[in-house]
């Protein structure tokens, strides 16, 4: 029996010997990962997680982690080196692998190795896959707009780069010749062309064309603007193309007088260039970075601009900025802008503004005396739709305050069809001094390349200043579907004659309205005066308003109103009292004609309500300013306390009062017994 127990025993112990032998990560841990076979650009990388799944039932294990990889160019880097699995469980760890730049589109192999902590002979590993594409990008740097002046060179240097990961290039390079902007024949033929060979991954060359111009006593290549189109195949087969512009200056051109401008359509705030719009050169600005100290300058200078058609040069302005000034070393003009209109019979097609800048460098070194300029390109397009009607001219006579103006609009039609009712004409007057704007119907018919005259009456206010006054005219249709496009608007000013306006008296004006109101303090109170003019003109009459800076202040509203002969006008005075504000303030209107007063009318602005200072001086004896600085806290508190004791004092002798009321009843109910 003994020896059973010792040989049970003997075997008990090989069988938990044998388990805990099974018991290894080898067998019982494995990895996995949810990036494996994915693809991982060059010079990129692609994060991922590792989980480590335990299928033993009965024990738990740490692991520790490491990665390796026998490919040139791949990293891999784990965000953990230790990691708890427990049993029947799994658990993740992150990652991330990585190619470097260039490496060769291929798939490469990485190996994740694990073992238990406990025992680093208990190891096991798992290989996985990425996989870097193809990548055969070329990149360009170019700069395709140059300056030149004439009798010189220019070289194009376009940088082709191979940022990809296999060798790539261009095919089917072509190099354009350049033509000028205003004659369409081939001027400028490229010479000392090369093209690159095939680029390995990493390296870069220059595309190189250059241009000649010529100025000799045979051969003079024109000023303007040469452009040409370079095409070519890409890396991957596709059609491209690099616009490429040399700009020919005359010998005297030196960038450092510098010239910057942009181009506007003011015309309705639109994108659209059309024929009657108003457009503008804003924002010029003319810099000198050319002399060298204080003592130089460049002086006289002048501008100059041309508007011209692109496809045959011919000009749709030709005008010299009239202002002349010198610039010193450093300094620059104001901003400045020149307007202009596009003319009614302006073609279709790419306009080119050119800005000119010419003056002298005066300095005492050998460039003095010497010319030196600057030109500026700009470029638009003006379109022309089937329907077009624009506002041409506007007739109008001289008028007074208070009449009514007769506004001749001719409408002109620079489309290609005819215009008619049904096309829903419209013509927009806006006159912002009369506070003035209306669309009005045209219903007669305007064939295409007419013009005709619409009649708007305009009622003058009686009270407009004489002189000049701006007039905005506007017009569109609906006979087409851009008619929104259209709109050319037309400035004019309409213009009130001075001789509208005589001289008033006290004789002939009358000054009437409100005399006194009560208002607040630091609020305005509004008056509203009436001006009657009995004279046999037109008067304009100037407002002021005195002896009001001493209690507070005076807005008048308009401050100068015209009133026809036999007429009424009104106008606003707001007054607002201020801290040294009494009961009762009187401020003194006065209309003045021909600077003399010639009509006046004393206002008085009474603040209404108790003071606080009259209350707490009967409560108390003093007035609110002996205060000094008492806060409305505590003014608050003390009508609490006063409101309290008072309450107190009810409470107490209440019994009292109401006892002395009721024999006061009796006494009165007996001697109305006795009667």
């Amino acid at each position: 029996m003994v020896k059973s127990k010792k040989l049970l025993s003997i075997l008990l112990l090989i069988l938990v010997s044998l388990t805990a032998v099974a018991a290894t990560v080898v067998s019982n841990v494995s990895v996995s990962t949810d990036i494996n076979n994915s693809n991982v650009n060059h010079a990129g990388s692609k994060s991922g997680t590792l989980t480590f799944s335990n299928d033993d039932l009965s024990s738990n294990y740490t692991v520790d982690i490491s990665g390796t990889t026998s490919n040139s160019g791949i990293t891999l880097t784990l965000d953990t080196t230790s990691l708890f699995v427990n049993t029947n469980s799994s658990s993740t760890a992150t990652y991330s692998v990585a190619a470097d730049q260039y490496t060769p589109n291929a798939t490469y192999t990485y190996t994740i190795n694990y073992s238990d902590s406990s025992n680093s002979s208990d190891t096991n590993s798992e290989t996985f896959y990425l996989i870097v594409p193809e990548d055969k990008t070329i990149t360009k740097t170019v700069d395709s707009e140059e300056t030149i002046s004439r009798g010189n060179s220019e070289t194009f240097s376009i940088l082709l780069n191979n940022t990809g990961n296999v060798n790539a290039g261009w095919t089917n390079i072509s190099y354009p010749n350049l033509k000028l902007n205003w004659d369409q024949e081939v001027n400028l033929t490229g010479s000392n062309t090369n093209t690159p060979s095939t680029l390995t991954a990493g390296n870069s060359e220059y595309l190189n064309v250059t241009y000649t111009t010529f100025n000799t006593s045979n051969s003079k290549t024109e000023y303007g603007i040469y452009s040409g189109i370079l095409t070519y195949d890409d890396e991957d087969g596709a059609s491209q193309s690099i616009n490429l512009e040399l700009s020919v200056f005359e010998n005297s051109h030196d960038s450092r007088l510098e010239i910057t401008a942009n181009f506007e359509d003011i015309t309705n705030d639109d994108t659209d260039t059309y024929p009657g719009d108003i457009v503008r050169i804003e924002d010029i600005e003319i810099n000198n970075d050319y002399t060298n100290n204080n003592d130089d300058s460049i002086t006289d200078i002048e501008l100059e601009y041309r508007v011209y058609l692109a496809a045959d040069g011919d000009d749709m302005v030709d005008e010299t900025y009239s202002e002349t000034f010198d610039l010193e070393e450093n300094e620059d003009s104001n901003n400045f802008d020149i307007d202009f209109q596009i003319p009614f019979d302006a073609k279709e097609g790419d306009y080119i503004i050119e800005l000119v800048a010419t003056g002298e460098v005066s300095s005492d070194g050998t460039d003095d005396g010497d010319e030196i300029s600057n030109r500026l390109y700009l470029e638009f397009n003006v379109d022309k739709e089937s329907r077009h009607m624009i506002p041409k001219t506007l007739i109008s006579d001289d008028y007074c305050p208070g009449e009514i103006a007769e506004l001749n609009i001719e409408l002109v039609n620079i489309g290609t069809n005819d215009l008619d009712e049904d096309d829903d004409m419209l013509v927009r007057v806006k006159i912002p001094s009369f506070e003035y704007d209306q669309w009005h119907n045209y219903t007669e018919n305007i064939d295409a390349g007419d013009t005709e005259t619409t009649t708007i009456n305009v009622a003058i206010p009686s009270n407009a200043a004489t002189g000049n006054h701006e007039v905005k005219i506007y017009s569109r249709h609906d006979g087409n579907s851009n008619s929104n496009k259209d709109g050319s608007y037309l400035l004019q000013t309409l213009t009130l004659s001075s001789t509208c306006a005589g001289t008033a008296s006290s004789d002939t004006t009358i000054l009437s309205g409100q005399s006194s109101e009560e208002g607040t303090q630091g609020m305005n109170t509004k008056y509203i005066l009436t001006v009657t003019n009995n004279g046999d003109s037109a008067v304009t009459y100037e407002v002021e308003a005195i002896g009001v800076d001493a209690w507070g202040a005076a807005v008048i509203t308009p401050e100068t109103l015209s009133v026809p002969a036999g007429e009424t006008s009104t106008f606003s005075v707001y007054l607002q009292p201020g801290e040294n504000a009494q009961s009762t303030n009187n401020a003194v209107i006065n209309l003045k004609s021909g600077g003399e007063v010639v009509a006046s009318k004393t206002l008085t602005l009474t603040i209404s309500g108790i003071s606080i200072s009259t209350f707490t001086d009967a409560l108390f004896g003093n007035t609110f300013s002996e205060l000094g600085d008492t806060s409305i806290v505590t003014l608050i508190s003390l009508l609490i306390v006063l409101g309290t004791a008072g309450g107190a004092i009810w409470l107490v002798h209440g019994d009292q009062i109401r006892s002395s009321q009721k024999k006061k009843k009796r006494k009165s109910s007996k001697k109305k017994s006795r009667r």
